[in-house]
């Protein structure tokens, strides 16, 4: 009697929470099928669970609502490490794509060193020639810039110019006076004293005669006897009449030796 008191009490107990049906009598059909529907939730239950790799949150809520139970962390260390595995493989494609790109760079270096050589034999422009230096004191004449010399007495002149009075004598060699004989009347030079540039015009052309029977080679003309060498050196046309600004003188005719020749050459011009 008194354990059938207790069961009802218990009975009554257990209705309020919904949990009668554990001491009610149990079909074995029912059972058998209760099984069998357990062991198709283990199957279903054992398939693998795919992960969503943007969230974990959504991998954990998915647990939680097949077992309807609060989740131990242990179960969130699968995620994590496969998580840093999915990192691990990620970086390593990066480091190997990284690895990958720099023979491509490294690539390009010999093109660089290509365009050195390319460089490097190009011919360097061709610098303009330096222009000579022109004495402050000399003339240009034929195309011959020669240096002046001022004397007090008639000397060799050398390689350069002589200057006495208002006469420039000088050799007829090719770099001096050698190619005053191409230039006439109207012909004209030019003549530096201290830098300051003067340009002289041809007025007159007279070929002298040198007399090597006196002392200082006398300058005659059609045989007479006449020294022309004072008139000369004033820059004076003596069968003209004539001033001049400059004479120039030059040997001609039929050469000596020595330097000397036959004939004398003299130009006497006006400065322009």
């Amino acid at each position: 009697m008194a354990k059938s008191l207790f069961l009802m009490i218990l009975t009554g107990v257990l209705g309020l929470f919904g949990l009668t049906s554990l001491f009610l009598p149990i079909d074995p059909v029912l059972l058998s099928e209760s099984n069998d529907a357990v062991a198709t939730a283990d199957v279903k239950e054992e398939e693998p669970v795919k992960v969503d790799d943007n969230s974990k949150t959504g991998f954990l809520d998915t647990i939680k609502e097949a077992d309807g139970e609060s989740v131990d962390e242990t179960a969130q260390k699968p995620v994590e490490e496969t998580t840093a595995e999915i990192k691990h493989s990620a970086s390593s494609v990066t480091v190997s794509q990284t690895s990958a790109a720099k023979p491509a760079a490294q690539s390009t270096k010999p093109v660089a060193n290509t365009a050195k050589a390319v460089a490097s034999t190009a011919k360097p422009a061709t610098q303009p020639a330096p222009k000579p230096v022109v004495p402050a004191n000399s003339i240009t004449i034929v195309g011959n810039t020669i240096e002046i010399v001022n004397v007090s007495s008639v000397v060799d002149s050398g390689n350069h110019v002589n200057k006495i009075q208002k006469l420039l004598y000088g050799h007829n060699y090719a770099s001096i006076f050698g190619g005053i004989s191409r230039l006439g009347v109207g012909s004209t030079f030019v003549v530096r004293v201290n830098g300051r540039e003067t340009t002289y015009r041809v007025g007159s052309k007279v070929y002298y005669d040198k007399d090597n029977s006196t002392a200082n080679g006398a300058l005659r003309r059609n045989g007479g006897k006449k020294n022309y060498m004072n008139s000369i050196a004033r820059a004076y046309d003596y069968d003209a009449g004539v001033s001049y600004d400059l004479a120039i003188m030059t040997c001609a005719g039929r050469p000596l030796g020595g330097g000397d020749a036959t004939q004398r050459l003299v130009l006497y011009a006006r400065a322009v």
